[in-house]
């Protein structure tokens, strides 16, 4: 019989974890936090992080030993504390190497200072510095390399699930595609907001054959990243793999995650019209890796939901009656165990003078039907 074990102490952490994380959104939302925002990295680093970590004797675990991945975030010198700080706590402790690429050094997260502007309109330009500098340190301490937005969360289990089957030494990316027309012909390009992942081949292909060559990538720096290094890696023969799941439904989402259930603005429905596969609330993958415009409010409460909150009996199977009788019998102990201390059912001698509506000295009462 499988049995069924509580853990009063997880439950207590869980709840520390999730009102700490709740705490990090609501006080990090300026500047003038940013002394009060390295307190609380220093106590994340010191306690939460020991207890997300308690259990890492799982197969998710092993997966993870055997794909080795680097992160790079997307962030500006603005948003190191606003944005930057929750990924930094949250998923981002899962990669096996965490960078920032921003428009100023911080060694706390730590963040690289890139020397090129801020904006939308100098994304390409931070983008090429960021590969060239991830390509010069780290080409060959990884398999895989991860380009994330800081408000883009990412299951890294699933991730690496993905890629366990997958060789590092070919030439390939995945991610969320798409099509854009440019010069009156569909171009297919994989979002960065929803994040991409680029191969240890790819990676020097783009350096080493794109990179500086007009002929091959645009030398410009002002672009929209996605569809400037989608038409980079395409000239120099990087392939585009299928990042859905066996079932065909999409495993990177490029919306907010309650715009992928219901499409709310234009965004969300110009995504669905441009989607190379069906992309709707159906067509979301069980094992989804990553979502796009999430908050840091939003970042802790998915890292509660996912790593530490836990449907009682969902994964107990019953094979008979007599099973689900002694089952039962356990989930009614594990349930007065996990009561809260000042619940009166708790101690239930202290109910035994009550009367019961079976008990034939109890008062009549008119039920109202």
């Amino acid at each position: 019989m499988i049995a069924l074990h509580w853990r009063s102490s997880s439950f207590f952490y869980s709840l520390i974890g999730f009102f700490l994380g709740a705490s990090i959104c609501l006080l990090l939302q300026g500047g003038q936090y940013r002394g009060l925002g390295q307190r609380m990295l220093i106590y994340h680093r010191r306690f939460i992080g020991k207890v997300l970590d308690l259990n890492n004797k799982t197969l998710a675990g092993e997966i993870s030993k055997k794909v080795r991945i680097l992160c790079w975030i997307l962030t500006g010198r603005q948003f190191h504390w606003k944005r930057a700080i929750h990924v930094k706590t949250t998923w981002g402790r899962r990669c096996d190497k965490l960078i920032f690429m921003s428009s100023e050094n911080n060694t706390m997260f730590p963040a690289i200072d890139l020397g090129v502007k801020e904006g939308r309109n100098h994304l390409w330009a931070k983008t090429k510095k960021a590969l060239r500098y991830v390509y010069d340190n780290y080409i060959n301490d990884y398999d895989w390399f991860l380009k994330a937005d800081d408000d883009t969360y990412v299951i890294m289990e699933n991730l690496k699930f993905m890629l366990l089957s997958k060789d590092p030494k070919v030439p390939i990316n995945y991610g969320f595609e798409f099509s854009v027309k440019l010069k009156y012909k569909q171009n297919p390009v994989l979002s960065g907001g929803a994040g991409y992942v680029l191969s240890k081949a790819a990676l020097f292909k783009f350096v080493t054959e794109a990179l500086g060559k007009s002929s091959k990538c645009s030398t410009r720096e002002k672009g929209s990243e996605d569809v400037e290094l989608a038409r980079c890696l395409k000239n120099v023969g990087v392939i585009r793999g299928d990042s859905r799941d066996e079932g065909g439904k999409q495993r990177f989402i490029p919306v907010s995650i309650d715009s992928a259930f219901i499409p709310q603005d234009k965004q969300g429905y110009w995504f669905i019209k441009r989607s190379k596969y069906p992309f709707s609330r159906n067509h979301i993958s069980n094992l989804t890796i990553a979502i796009h415009y999430v908050n840091g409010g939003m970042m802790h409460a998915l890292e509660h939901l996912l790593y530490q909150a836990r449907i009682y009996g969902n994964e107990i199977p019953i094979s008979s009656p007599e099973e689900a009788t002694k089952l039962l019998e356990k989930a009614r102990e594990d349930s007065e165990k996990s009561s809260g201390s000042e619940d009166p059912m708790k101690n239930l001698t202290a109910l035994l003078d009550l009367p019961t509506l079976n008990d034939s000295k109890s008062p009549k009462t008119k039920l109202i039907s």
